[in-house]
């Protein structure tokens, strides 16, 4: 694998990355679906994804998917980030800390892609059901120190 210099609070993406958020109903279709690049190719450490989707649903289980695109360029065969959900009142609604696997053993890239873009998609969580309609927000973070 190719490593490079990185600063101590960002993730150095070769040709950026987006992270994607998709909440899917059980029947497959899409509820939310968004992608958020990230500027200059950068990821620091401190830098938050948001997502605001409007949910309106109450009965029906969704999934909740994560998504990252990048190139195969980049250092490290996984990303450690947070994920927070808040409820439209802003109460914390889940918080979990997610390893999107973006390498095999060996080093082959996991996921789809053409070209040098790579998508990572991962199942986040399933069954959920959102107890009150409104505005949600999806926060997004990574955790790494490199």
């Amino acid at each position: 694998m190719i490593r490079s210099q990185h600063h101590p609070n960002k993730i150095r993406f070769s040709l950026g990355l987006l992270a994607i958020l998709l909440l899917q109903a059980c029947s497959s279709s899409d509820v939310f679906n968004e992608y958020k690049p990230l500027t200059g190719s950068v990821w620091h450490r401190d830098s938050v994804v948001t997502f605001l989707p409007e949910l309106t649903d109450t009965l029906s289980p969704c999934k909740l998917v994560v998504d990252l695109r990048h190139t195969g360029r980049f250092a490290f065969s996984n990303v450690w980030a947070v994920v927070e959900a808040y409820a439209p009142d802003s109460s914390l609604w889940l918080k979990d800390t997610l390893r999107i696997q973006l390498a095999d053993r060996r080093g082959d890239w996991l996921g789809a892609g053409s070209g040098q873009l790579l998508d990572r998609e991962i199942l986040y969580r399933s069954g959920l059901v959102f107890d009150r309609p409104g505005r949600y927000r999806f926060v997004v973070q990574h955790c790494m120190y490199d």
